[in-house]
């Protein structure tokens, strides 16, 4: 034999034992023919919902892959990231009564990866969805506000901040985010949740893009209620790298009416003040929940000097509820109160010749001052507890619950107002 024919039966011999490596990687079961293994391919879209409460996030990606009629064995990895395994699932969006997952595999070379054993009864290209949970995703929103110097009007500017420590970089995701408590709810009860999520996307609104132009006109975020949580879509697409940080605007309103309300605290026996507006849509606020979070308060003069006032956080606040941001102690109005009488009446006595109940009477006086140059909104909160009932009231009040009242006077430059009441407790 001539080295040309040897090296040619070489080259054959060669060429077989490659065929025959190559089929070693392919996935034999009895009784079936050869199943090729595949790489799921790159995404095509991502979803991400990333709860408030808990460091956890659903993640669904959309992949577009060519089944070969029969059986398919797709594999999917994720070295270095946060994903959950046991919660990684596959399943068709184009085809899903055609193509059909039999199991999946946790193969036992291999780390951080998993094998889907897929039976599709036509082949072709399929569009399917990975889902899976994954840490190391939170948020937070934060505020701005802007009062003018009357401090009537005020601008509200907020943003969603995104930290991405997930081990994983998504490009071009869509982005929900929720307020509420998921340890409310049981494990199964909230995998049961998140996977719901999926089938609810379609309808969630995302955020209208782009600046406020103009007076008086919004842009901000809109939220759906789902169960017991609120969702807030993220504006348009966005690229979270891993250890990122990413802030991205969700609302800027101008134009809220504004009061700057006084408010004694018992407890502390001092004034704080406030500034107090409505989240709802007469204030310009949409109909949607704020999320809690820092609230930094600017005061912007008739020339537009800007000046630091206070911070302080913003708590959740549903549709309709007043907000009440605490700007400090007010040195400039000032609360005394005193109790002017106390007795006990209507005494019962036991077996033994001992009280077993009586009713009480008390007399309460409130001396409010004003050494501020303008009126002010003074809020006097009364605690009694017990079942009670008003004898006398110098002022009128509103019942706050069953055992507080609350009392709201205005009060002149230098004025100094009292408020005076009499109640019985009952059956002390």
């Amino acid at each position: 034999m001539n080295r040309a024919r040897m090296r040619l039966w070489a080259g054959v011999c060669l060429g077989a034992l490659l065929i025959v490596g190559a089929a070693a990687l392919l996935w034999n079961r009895p009784g079936e023919a050869q199943v090729q293994l595949v790489t799921a391919p790159g995404r095509d879209a991502v979803e991400l919902t990333i709860y408030e409460s808990e460091d956890l996030t659903y993640a669904k990606e959309r992949r577009n892959i060519t089944l070969r009629k029969g059986t398919n064995l797709i594999q999917f990895s994720w070295a270095g990231t946060q994903i959950d395994p046991t919660s990684v699932q596959l399943t068709s969006i184009s085809d899903p009564e055609k193509t059909r997952v039999k199991e999946a595999i946790f193969p036992k070379h291999l780390n951080n990866a998993i094998q889907w054993s897929v039976e599709s009864t036509d082949g072709g290209a399929n569009v399917v969805e990975v889902s899976y949970f994954i840490r190391g995703l939170r948020w937070h929103a934060d505020y701005m506000m802007f009062v003018n110097s009357e401090e009537t009007l005020l601008r509200l500017s907020g943003r969603f901040t995104l930290i991405n420590r997930s081990g994983e970089d998504f490009e071009d995701v869509s982005a929900r985010l929720v307020v509420g408590d998921i340890h409310l709810v049981s494990e199964k009860q909230l995998q049961e949740s998140l996977r719901h999520l999926g089938s609810i996307s379609s309808k969630s609104a995302a955020i209208s893009g782009g600046r406020v132009v103009g007076r008086g006109r919004s842009s901000r975020q809109q939220a759906e209620a789902l169960s017991e949580y609120y969702m807030f879509a993220v504006p348009g697409k966005n690229t979270l790298e891993k250890g990122w940080t990413k802030k991205i605007e969700a609302m800027d309103v101008q134009d809220i009416p504004l009061e700057v309300v006084y408010r004694y605290s018992p407890n502390e026996r001092l004034v704080r003040r406030m500034y107090a507006f409505v989240n709802n849509a007469e204030s310009r606020l949409g109909k949607e929940p704020l999320p809690a979070g820092a609230a930094r308060v600017f005061m912007v003069d008739s020339k537009g000097q800007v000046e630091f006032v206070g911070s302080n956080r913003l708590e959740f606040s549903p549709v309709s509820k007043e907000i009440k941001l605490d700007l400090g102690h007010e040195l400039a109005v000032t609360v005394e109160r005193k109790r002017m009488d106390f007795k006990k009446m209507n005494l019962a006595y036991n077996d033994d010749g001992d009280v077993s109940h009586f009713d009480t009477e008390e007399e309460i006086r409130i001396e409010a001052r004003n050494f501020r140059p303008e009126s002010v909104k003074l809020e006097l909160p009364e605690r009694i507890g017990g079942q009670w009932e008003m004898l006398e009231s110098s002022q009128e009040y509103e019942r706050e619950d069953a055992s507080s009242i609350l009392y709201t006077i205005e009060i002149k430059p230098g004025e100094t107002q009292v408020v005076n009441y009499r109640f019985r407790r009952i059956g002390r």
